[in-house]
C-alpha cells in the first residue's frame, strides 16, 4: 500500500496539514480565522488540559 493511501485519524490529519500548509487558513469561525499551525496548537493545548482533567485515551468528552 502506498503511504498516502493509508488512512489517517484526524489528529494525524491535522497533524500533517499543519506541517505542510503551517500558514494557510484553516478555520473561519465568523471574525475568527486560524491557520493550520494555528489551530493545531489549539488541538494540543485542548488535549494537554483533559489530560490534566483526568480524561484518558479513549474516553469522550462532551461539550454543551
Amino acid at each position: 500500500m502506498h503511504p498516502l493511501d493509508t488512512p489517517m485519524t484526524p489528529l494525524a490529519y491535522l497533524d500533517r496539514s499543519a506541517s505542510v500548509f503551517g500558514d494557510q487558513l484553516a478555520v473561519v469561525d465568523g471574525p475568527r480565522r486560524w491557520t493550520y499551525s494555528e489551530f493545531a496548537e489549539i488541538v494540543q493545548r485542548w488535549a494537554k488540559a483533559l489530560q490534566a482533567l483526568g480524561v484518558h485515551d479513549g474516553e469522550r468528552v462532551v461539550f454543551v
